[in-house]
């Protein structure tokens, strides 16, 4: 039962250039996360949409589309379980910081919640889409749609809809949160919170469960010292049964537990061995969490990892890291098969952990189209 509150959205209206966009880069890559609050930023066109109020966003992209309510959220339904979420960055990093966000520096993408598909929502949606003229933002092939919705009675139900429902699922965005788990107030200068009379809000995007989907997510990292690729595969042949790729082709799991590798300009195939199985857990036998205790922390790639591990994620995901591995052989990249929605849900919902960007879960919203201005709420 999530405690949403309404507030004053701005809208950006911006062209992706060049600088920004290479050809044939996908829109939900992470690689579009260059600093849009730095110099982009401050070329955009703010528009505040008006009063506080609720928002219904669409995503319409690639014959699909995606609805969803905009609203912020309290930070204490994370921290007595109405929101769960299962990454580990969000389990372990408790010493989150607040700001307190206004016109001067706006939130520019709310965190993505997944809910049960409840009629109720459905139909309060459908009626503010009917009553309220839209706002579109294009963003290339992407259409952005935003429903204001203010009507009193209306906001109110929504409220009251919102209230009902049972435990929620944090599906995007664990790394702007600083933790999961109990945290005695607010705490100064995390970016993604807001203060709002006594209580800490976060902006937040709920989509029914429905909606949703998990794609696949591979790994890329660049070694910090030089690396010996035998001894490597030592290592992981413990646990792994390893098959060099016929005509060195990318490697593309095609069910769970298998791996592509890409060490020292080879592709291989990793086939887990039943033995590694013995003895895990449920969360420990998935492959995100297998990666790192079966591979990465055994190898000790990550700590020689010059910038850590890259995620790259998504339906064109394959084809992006190929590109940047054609660019620099010296890269070594894991190919994971996706786990499912419900599998990644149910590992939040048992208070489980997966390893920090295990999982790609789409829609991405793009930055600075839903940009939050905390200065205006209303008291629901």
């Amino acid at each position: 039962m999530p405690t949403i509150k309404a507030f004053c959205a701005y809208t950006a209206f911006w062209d992706a250039d060049e600088e920004l966009i290479e050809a044939g880069q996908s829109l939900y890559s992470r690689n579009l996360s260059i600093d849009r609050q730095g110099k982009h930023f401050q070329s955009q066109q703010l528009e505040a949409i008006g009063k506080a109020a609720f928002y219904i966003y669409e995503l319409r992209a690639q014959g699909e589309s995606y609805t969803g309510v905009w609203a912020l959220t309290s930070f204490a339904d994370i921290n007595n379980g109405r929101i769960k979420g299962c990454e580990q960055k969000c389990v372990d990093d408790c010493g989150g910081r607040t700001v307190h966000r206004g016109e001067d520096n706006p939130d520019a993408s709310p965190v993505l919640i997944a809910y049960p598909a409840d009629p109720q929502i459905e139909e309060l949606i459908a009626r503010a889409k009917l009553t309220t003229t839209p706002k579109m933002i294009s963003l290339g092939e992407q259409e952005n749609w935003l429903w204001t919705v203010s009507e009193p009675t209306l906001m109110e139900e929504l409220v009251k809809a919102f209230g009902e429902l049972g435990t929620v699922f944090l599906a995007d965005g664990h790394n702007r949160i600083p933790g999961m788990a109990s945290v005695p107030g607010p705490q100064p200068n995390h970016d993604e919170l807001h203060l709002v009379g006594q209580s800490v809000y976060l902006s937040t995007l709920y989509m029914a469960e429905n909606q949703l989907r998990s794609l696949p997510c591979h790994k890329l990292l660049k070694p910090g010292h030089p690396i010996n690729p035998e001894s490597i595969l030592q290592v992981i042949e413990k646990n792994f049964e390893i098959m060099a790729s016929p005509g060195n082709m990318p490697i593309e799991p095609d069910r769970a537990h298998r791996f592509g590798l890409y060490l020292d300009g080879r592709w291989y195939q990793l086939i887990l061995r039943q033995h590694a199985l013995n003895g895990a857990s449920f969360t420990g036998r998935l492959d995100g969490n297998i990666l790192y205790s079966h591979i990465l922390l055994p190898t000790h790639l990550l700590p020689g990892s010059a910038q850590g591990v890259s995620h790259i994620g998504g339906a064109q995901a394959l084809q992006e890291l190929t590109g940047l591995l054609v660019k620099d052989c010296s890269l070594i990249a894991f190919t994971l098969y996706p786990a499912s929605l419900n599998l990644i849900m149910s590992v939040g919902y048992t208070d489980g952990t997966l390893e920090p960007g295990t999982n790609w879960i789409e829609p991405k919203i793009p930055e600075n189209v839903l940009i939050c201005n905390i200065n205006a709420t209303m008291p629901l």
